[in-house]
């Protein structure tokens, strides 16, 4: 994974690019390019997790089928078409 996205209150994100510093554009430039195709098209930066009371009723088996769903998901390459 490149790095990490948390969600806040009224679409505020936080956005860590992992290996990068404070010069993403210098060291990442994948990822950079990546997010920046995702922010100007207003797609989401990374796959949803399920609500946590959704979570919460999931038995283990729905759970583990999520996670990986998730996983594959977020593991998919960039597209910059």
């Amino acid at each position: 994974f490149g790095g990490e996205v948390t969600d806040y209150h009224l679409g505020l994100k936080f956005v860590t690019f992992h290996g990068s510093g404070h010069m993403v554009p210098q060291l990442q430039p994948q990822s950079a390019l990546h997010f920046l195709h995702k922010f100007i098209s207003e797609q989401d930066l990374s796959p949803l997790l399920p609500l946590n009371e959704t979570l919460v009723k999931m038995t283990k088996a729905e759970f583990e089928h999520a996670d990986r769903m998730w996983i594959e998901a977020a593991m998919q390459p960039p597209s910059l078409n």
